[in-house]
């Protein structure tokens, strides 16, 4: 029978260690780039300038392209997808009723809680604003497309309450073709291969404009990563170097090219990631060597940066509802303001995921332990 490594097989040897890192910058990123919400606050209204960001000089980038930093949560979820189930699936020792435990207790818990405190808190700022904070379509259809993480399979009108789950929305629609394609064509290069190309071809050709494509694109790319990645560590040893070599000589390559200017065209960054976000994980997915002191900060952020994701506009949300009942202004412009916004944002994720989200896993996962040992992703 095959063996499906389990995430704490894969932290234990310092695996993940390297994508770790990238998540918790990624996470980051998206909180970074959506600072911009708190200058909508109704009352007073902030003159928004982005180049007056606070450290606008040194996180630029982050200010101006932040929304890019959604493909590299998908290709990281299709690259762990793929390496803890590549061989599990197929062989059916992780089975649907497996798969979905896991998808829904991982998913669902922190989903469900942020909905709610949205909803309450919309209400709350529509009373005093006569208008929703930022995602403005909240009526009770769009609340049960929310309940069923459905809120960006296209029945939609616009973003609703907590708008950054549509990232997460359309994801589950590509982890069930995950699941269907694996458990019927197996888990070979070839069938992710095949998937990445239809889903680029339609981006390409423009015919359907869809996130879920979007996801699709980026998803399967992690998955022929963490292919080659198998495949390369299956073989002997005096070939592993000349592999190597082509996989870093293809990253500087894409480097030099953005360097020099010719991939700077915005309509190219897209490609330009889908070529080099693979390249990436597949150079950083290694056992590392790691002091005990620096795994354990790290791995807790790693383990909140779904909370990251999905609390900091809750918590922009209530700063939005204090400053606009009490009418005083925000101090928008600050880096102090920037800083606090910053670190709170970290703390509270970090308390949420280890006193409510990690506590609801467990829970919810006990009678799948009880019954049957199945990999356990957290992603």
């Amino acid at each position: 029978m095959h063996h499906t490594p389990s995430r704490r097989e894969l932290v234990g040897e310092n695996r993940l260690f390297g994508i770790e890192l990238v998540r918790i910058a990624m996470a980051l990123a998206i909180v970074v780039w959506h600072y911009q919400h708190l200058a909508m606050v109704a009352h007073p209204a902030v003159a928004f300038v982005r180049e007056q960001q606070p450290f606008y000089g040194g996180l630029r980038w982050l200010y101006e392209y932040g929304a890019f930093r959604v493909p590299t949560f998908w290709c990281i979820s299709g690259f762990i997808f793929y390496w803890l189930y590549r061989a599990s699936i197929p062989a059916r020792s992780v089975t649907g009723r497996d798969f979905l435990v896991l998808r829904i207790s991982r998913l669902l818990p922190m989903h469900w809680l942020t909905l709610l405190v949205v909803a309450l808190l919309q209400a709350l700022y529509h009373r005093t604003n006569d208008s929703f904070f930022v995602y403005t379509v909240n009526d009770l259809r769009h609340f049960v497309l929310q309940i069923f993480l459905a809120s960006d399979w296209g029945f939609q009108s616009g973003y609703s309450f907590n708008g950054p789950i549509w990232a997460v929305s359309v994801e589950v629609l590509v982890l069930v073709l995950f699941f269907v394609l694996l458990r019927t064509l197996g888990g070979s290069m070839w069938v992710a291969l095949t998937v990445l190309a239809i889903a680029l071809a339609l981006q390409l050709s423009a015919l359907v404009r869809s996130p879920v494509i979007d996801c699709a694109m980026y998803f399967f790319a992690g998955g022929v990563a963490a292919l080659a990645l198998a495949r390369h560590e299956a073989m002997a040893r005096w070939r592993r170097p000349a592999y190597g070599a082509v996989v870093v000589a293809g990253a500087a390559g894409l480097w030099l090219l953005d360097r020099q200017g010719w991939l700077t065209d915005f309509g190219l960054r897209p490609y330009l990631l889908l070529a080099y976000l693979p390249l990436l994980i597949f150079l950083i997915a290694r056992p590392v060597a790691v002091p005990a002191a620096l795994t354990r900060p790290v791995r807790q952020l790693s383990n909140a940066t779904y909370a990251i994701y999905l609390l900091h506009f809750p918590w922009q949300l209530v700063l939005a509802c204090l400053l606009s009942a009490t009418a005083t202004p925000i101090p928008f412009y600050s880096p102090w303001f920037f800083g606090a916004f910053m670190l709170s944002t970290v703390l509270i994720s970090v308390i949420v995921n280890q006193q409510f989200e990690q506590p609801m896993q467990e829970w919810l996962r006990r009678d799948q332990g009880k019954r049957k040992r199945v990999a356990v992703t957290s992603l």
